[in-house]
């Protein structure tokens, strides 16, 4: 019990953190936004809320990315299929190889047995519980006491950036989680504890595995910068092996990114200066001693800066953690500043590293001529991606120096460098408070930048107060302690710190009831009893939010992924002007113009097989442009009605899978796209394709298609005709896609642009498409061959 007690704190802690969900049913979801401000519930009245529900603001990538995207996982795992596509939306899109559906990270698989909602829930208390238990672990090989390990432990995983962080990208977490496990390991290695040689490479792993590829990728700079403080050369296998061990998750995410919309956009100029833009001044640095000095999403006051989210400014990890890794920096033995002490490459070296480690990520994050540079040179990685991503770098590294701190002022009779750290604080409090009072007196004097006309002092002079509040506790503390035995107060400051912490983590999570968490809605429910595999739209703008229809078993053409398929998404785009434009607003996006009086919608609302477009009067897109236009009354027809709600089928949709007769052959996009545009072409008749099909086509006016199976990664279909035929499938071309009639293999070809066909000889067949590609195939044997190579260096080593 004496070894465990802090383990217990720890998970007692997360427990804690998590009551609204044991104690009142809650899910870890920000479901009360999509209630709030997400059609078509926005519109919906629910029982107990008269006015409205009241909802925290953001988070919005859980809503309509990671949460749905676990939903198709754990349905495919349930069939026992492996979840390598997603049908519902873009017309169908890779989902394994999108990478942040993170279907391989091993905790996925517990959500065969487990409820989604609880899963989901488990999930992120995972993260916590993992990064404060693996952190803890970390410190104690370190050889600080049980306390000081717990308090660094507690501090990280209760950091801003780990908070905010799981809101809105939860994988992310799982991916950073295993930073200490992995340095653990460094150190346990080279102590001759030789099976940690696999915990560490299992940690690497496990962390690419995760699905975040950019905090995964500063991980690894993390663990090869301890590996050379160590000089620990042999660890360096690690890297290769662990890229090896994933192959099958990297090849088939590089190949969807050189496919995708994303490839045509980055490191453009115009996405660089957006990403500069979202870099740090250096007046944000107060973020560090008060994390809501420039307001809070939750209260709706939040003005940092107009191109940056709350959650990409998480600097805070503590006000209390701040005067200790600052008294860790200074105490005399060990510290970066006392160059008599330790070095590089010294097994006592940590102080050094830590300091040099956060101190240099920090910068990265601020608009500072090395951070610029990274897009200027356009380096690999790190100018594809924001640069706020790196933060819980610092975040880990102040906890880790805090951990120091509290064990140095444990050891050290004259504490001098705590009373210098709290010094420094004061000082700059007392500035910042200095200053707010010279606002008070002339605000017309101090304009914020972003928004000359925004009253800002009250909002930093409210949410300084709790920061100082704990500092002058703290300092209070502090002057106890020179009476009281140092271990009590070492309690009370912890429990004090973890008060703050926590106070800021329930301030941002939301907990929603399970009734606002993708709730029932007449039009949802109209289309899962009637749509079949049948195409739906929003009518006059997208009705139904991004991806939902992957939660709900839907299948549309639009969607949002920052990995999408470039040509079926450039299509879609080019409804606006008839152009594959190179460049889009959002490349995440694929949105149709609504524009109706134009040809280009509603060409490609047939030839996409879009059926159902659902509307509503009062939808909040045709605000700045009235009343969209409506498609002509002899394409439309309206089949249900429930109160306001309304939807149309089109009757000009195209079935899902039909057989052509003729086809027109070029290789060039833009006059593909023209071809599809021209309404000479029947599309009904006519496929665009860019190779020949190898068959004399004839027309046959009895044909039949029969879609008779359709799975996500299957998708078989009868054919009957007495000619030669094409076989279209409105569904994304995508290299992977490989088909048979009636078992004998056969080439699928690119149709329209974006689409799928199969030459089909005279007769009765049955098409067969399955989904299986060669980069994850290829990834599957380089996995194999290096979990060879891992376990035969492993035995070697354990020999």
């Amino acid at each position: 019990m004496k070894k465990s007690w802090p383990i217990l704190v720890i998970f007692s802690l997360v427990l804690f953190a998590f009551y609204p969900a044991w104690a009142m049913g809650k899910i870890p979801l920000n479901g009360r936004n999509l209630a709030a401000f997400y059609s078509p519930w926005l519109y919906q009245k629910f029982e107990g809320f008269p006015t409205g529900v009241p909802s925290k603001p953001g988070m919005p990538d859980q809503l309509r990315l990671y949460y749905p995207y676990m939903r198709l996982t754990q349905t495919m795992y349930r069939r026992l299929e492996l979840p390598l596509w997603n049908p519902h939306n873009f017309a169908g899109n890779p989902h394994m190889a999108e990478m942040q559906s993170g279907v391989f990270y091993p905790l996925q698989f517990f959500m065969l047995f487990i409820p989604l909602p609880l899963y989901w829930t488990l999930f992120q208390f995972s993260g916590f519980f993992l990064a404060g238990l693996f952190t803890y672990f970390y410190l104690r090989q370190l050889k600080l006491n049980q306390l000081a390990a717990l308090f660094g432990g507690s501090t990280f995983m209760f950091s801003t950036f780990m908070f905010t962080w799981n809101q809105e990208v939860i994988i992310a977490l799982h991916s950073i989680l295993w930073l200490p496990l992995i340095l653990l390991s460094v150190d346990k290695f080279i102590a001759g504890r030789t099976r940690w040689w696999l915990i560490g490479l299992a940690g690497l792993t496990f962390s690419i595995l995760s699905g975040y590829w950019q905090t995964s990728f500063y991980v690894m700079v993390a663990a090869l910068a301890y590996m050379l403080l160590r000089r620990a050369w042999g660890l360096l296998i690690w890297f290769p092996l662990s890229l090896g061990l994933t192959a099958f998750q990297l090849l088939p995410t590089a190949e969807l990114y050189q496919l995708s919309s994303r490839s045509l956009v980055n490191n453009t100029p115009e996405l660089l200066n957006i990403f500069k833009d979202f870099l740090l001044r250096p007046f944000h640095a107060i973020l560090l001693l008060i994390p809501d000095f420039f307001g809070h999403p939750t209260t709706r006051n939040f003005f940092a800066n107009p191109a940056a989210n709350y959650y990409e400014m998480a600097l805070f990890i503590g006000t209390i953690p701040i005067v200790f890794a600052l008294t860790a920096v200074l105490t005399p033995r060990g510290s970066p500043f006392h160059f008599g002490g330790q070095a590089f490459g010294h097994p006592r070296g940590e102080k050094w590293f830590f300091a040099l480690l956060g101190l240099i990520s920090l910068s990265f994050a601020f608009d500072l001529p090395h951070s610029r540079a990274v897009y200027d040179w356009q380096i690999p990685v790190l100018s594809t991606g924001i640069a706020h991503r790196i933060l819980f770098l610092p975040a880990f590294s102040g906890a880790v120096l805090a951990a120091f701190g509290l064990s140095d002022w444990f050891k050290t009779k004259k504490p001098i460098a705590i009373w210098v750290s709290s010094l420094l604080i004061t000082t700059v409090l007392a500035g910042v408070f200095i200053f707010l009072f010279k606002v008070f007196k002339d605000p017309g004097q101090y304009l914020w930048p972003f928004d000359p006309k925004l009253v800002w002092w009250p909002i930093s002079m409210r949410n300084s107060i709790i920061p100082a509040t704990i500092f002058m506790l703290f300092m209070l503390l502090m002057l106890l302690s020179l009476k009281v035995r140092r271990m009590y107060i070492a309690v009370v400051i912890i429990a004090l710190s973890l008060a703050q912490n926590l106070y800021q983590f329930f301030k941002f999570t939301p907990f929603s009831e399970a009734q606002f968490v993708y709730p029932s809605h007449p039009t949802i429910k109209f289309l899962q009893d009637n749509a079949g595999l049948n195409r739906y739209l929003g009518y006059h703008g997208p009705i139904i939010g991004s991806n939902l229809a992957t939660y709900y078993g839907l299948y549309t053409i639009e969607g949002f992924d920052s990995l999408n398929e470039r040509l079926r998404t450039q299509l879609i785009y080019s409804t606006a002007k008839g152009q594959l434009e190179r460049t889009m607003a959002r490349s995440a996006d694929a949105i149709l113009d609504r524009d109706y009086t134009k040809i280009y919608s509603r060409r490609v609302l047939s030839l996409m097989g879009v059926k159902y477009l659902i509307d509503y009067p009062k939808y909040p897109d045709l605000a700045d442009t009235g009343i969209a236009p409506d498609l002509p009354e002899d394409e439309q027809k309206l089949i249900w009605q429930d109160g306001d709600w309304t939807i149309y089928e089109y009757t000009k949709a195209l079935p899902r899978a039909f057989l052509a007769s003729s086809y027109i052959k070029t290789t060039d996009h833009q006059a593909t796209a023209d071809l599809i545009y021209d309404p000479q072409v029947n599309l009904r008749e006519q496929l665009i394709l860019t190779q020949d099909p190898a068959l004399e086509l004839a027309d046959d006016p009895r044909e039949q298609t029969d879609i008779i199976d359709y799975r996500p990664t299957k998708v078989v279909i009868h054919t009957q005709s007495a000619t030669n035929q094409l076989l279209f499938l409105s569904d994304t071309f995508y290299p992977g896609w490989h088909a048979t009639i009636d078992g004998q293999s056969a080439p699928i070809l690119r149709a329209d642009l974006a689409f799928r066909a199969v030459p089909v000889s005279a007769g009765d067949h049955t098409v067969t498409m399955t989904y299986f590609p060669d980069s994850f195939k290829y990834g599957l044997y380089i996995a194999a061959i290096s979990l060879i190579l891992s376990l035969y260096i492993y035995r070697a080593i354990h020999l």
